[in-house]
């Protein structure tokens, strides 16, 4: 996916806040924003994806500040309001009954998940409305989720993409119901940083690791997937799945950049206007979505 303009003013409102999370320094806040212009400069044009741009800041961000992980404590507030919520979330999936109501129902609460974001520009959000969020943010705009359904009584292997810490709890519901329905299924997290992404430490706090029949890393710190980076072994993973599943919008953007034989299952909220505009919904809209090349 490419950027609009508007992705512009929401790479420097990010660069902005994480930068404030980073250093309380006034005079690194303005050398990194300096630097941040100059990248923009370069980078931002008509053939530029805005999840890459996005990577390259960060990294910005880390080597002026010194600040390896800013969204650090974040992460940890979202999995410990995950994780007190989850058995109101496993109840709602109980409750949804059996076959493909409760499998509807995990998808949904694990594309609710992804409502945990950090720092996106006219995005609100607070972790005390998770359970609200749970309970009312339940209506999909476009829903693939039959089709997923029966892609995966049928997959032996799933590569399960995750994203944000604290959402990754809420994924764990939703691998175990691609397991129940005979699939094994790999779990992805990042490699190093990435905003408020999960890493390993996050999938071993929330109970991941213990849940999926592997979680593997990215290799690297990258925002989505950017190909030339992944570690080998992910680039292997990403060709021999029977389906890969691509939690929230940064995994949108990268992997709709590439051709791959895999069927992809895309499950997210549609938090910017970009990623709204693409997908020819609301900004604010959930969304599940079978893409098959």
């Amino acid at each position: 996916m490419k950027v609009r303009s508007y992705c512009a003013a929401c790479l420097l409102r990010r660069a902005e806040l994480e930068t404030n999370r980073a250093t309380i320094e006034e005079k690194t806040r303005l050398k990194v924003m300096q630097r941040v212009l100059v990248l923009l400069t370069r980078e931002f044009n008509s053939d530029s994806v805005p999840a890459f741009i996005g990577a390259k800041r960060d990294r910005l961000i880390k080597q002026l500040t010194g600040c390896q992980d800013p969204y650090k404590e974040d992460k940890v507030e979202s999995n410990n309001a995950a994780l007190k919520l989850l058995p109101f979330a496993r109840k709602l999936v109980k409750e949804a009954g059996e076959g493909f109501s409760r499998f509807k129902t995990a998808c949904i609460v694990s594309i609710v998940g992804n409502v945990i974001e950090m720092d996106v520009k006219d995005h609100d959000f607070n972790l005390e409305s998770l359970n609200q969020e749970l309970l009312f943010n339940r209506q999909l705009t476009l829903d693939d989720i039959d089709l997923f359904y029966e892609l995966a009584k049928r997959a032996k292997t799933i590569l399960y993409l995750a994203d944000n810490a604290g959402e990754i709890a809420f994924d764990t519901i939703l691998v175990e119901e691609l397991k129940n329905l005979g699939a094994k299924v790999t779990v992805v997290v990042k490699g190093g940083p990435a905003l408020n992404d999960a890493l390993m430490e996050d999938a071993i706090e929330v109970g991941m690791i213990d849940i999926a029949d592997s979680v593997i890393d990215t290799g690297t710190d990258t925002v989505g997937l950017i190909l030339d980076e992944i570690s080998d072994h992910l680039r292997e993973e990403l060709s021999k799945h029977d389906i890969i599943v691509a939690k929230g919008m940064a995994n949108y953007e990268t992997l709709t950049e590439f051709q791959n034989k895999t069927p992809i299952v895309h499950l997210l909220i549609a938090k910017c206007q970009t990623i709204a505009e693409s997908l020819n919904i609301n900004r604010g809209q959930m969304v599940a979505i079978l893409v098959q090349n």
